[in-house]
């Protein structure tokens, strides 16, 4: 018998909603995907991106209770939520508003859930390593697979919305861009991926609002959803 299932992503940068139906087979049909920028990365410990965020959920709860009562319902949030006890605040209000609980996940889990997700929808050549790499708000996650199997996973705090925060303006400066360079340089080390890769071949699969938008503009292309693969 075919489950219908609701996710609910907190993200760094933005709130995603998905309604899906998982056949008996598996099979994942989207029957439809709602998403709501926040910034919620600047929203802590208090701060517009809090406040948007939290308006987002309502507006998810409004479609959520449209749904049938048998719909399984999973909410997450990323680990760009700081420890604390602003973090437990939030949490709470999120979960009193979408009524049901709301999972952390680790930097680790994050990038796991994405490789699996990169498996599943594209395809690989045979015998070919996967590499995958999101790029959220906080955060730059590796990971390395071998067909189903995960064989590493890799970590980098270079996310867009804490580099552009941090060091780009309204109005950024040549000084600023450098020093943005320079930072990058001294952090993105993919030394340990190589490691893992050696000689093999691999197939590189990039996910993530930043990547897809800096795809599309390089393609003279406006960044629509599935536009944009094998580019």
């Amino acid at each position: 018998m075919a489950v219908k299932v609701a996710v609910v992503d907190i993200g760094s940068a933005a709130l995603a909603l998905s309604l899906a139906c998982v056949g008996d087979d598996g099979a994942i049909s989207l029957l439809g995907e709602w998403a709501l920028e926040t910034e919620l990365a600047s929203g802590f410990p208090g701060g517009e991106g809090r406040e948007r965020a939290l308006s987002g959920l309502k507006s998810f709860r409004h479609i959520l209770r449209q749904q049938n009562p048998d719909t399984k319902l999973r909410a997450f949030a990323t680990s760009v939520l700081p420890e604390g006890a602003d973090r437990d605040a939030f949490v709470k209000e999120a979960q009193a508003i979408l009524d049901h609980p709301v999972e952390i996940l680790t930097p680790g889990e994050e990038a796991a859930l994405s490789f699996l997700a990169s498996h599943d929808t594209r395809s690989v050549p045979d015998g070919a390593l996967v590499v995958t790499a999101e790029i959220d708000g906080t955060s730059t996650h590796l990971c390395v697979g071998d067909g189903e199997k995960l064989l590493d996973v890799f970590s980098i705090g270079l996310g867009a919305s804490s580099l552009t925060t941090r060091f780009l303006s309204a109005d950024p400066t040549p000084a600023a861009g450098l020093a943005l360079s320079e930072h990058l340089h001294d952090l993105l080390n993919v030394q340990p991926v190589k490691t893992v890769v050696g000689d093999r071949a691999f197939h590189l699969v990039v996910a993530g609002s930043t990547v897809t938008s800096l795809a599309a503009l390089n393609a003279g292309r406006t960044p629509e959803r599935g536009a944009l693969h094998g580019t």
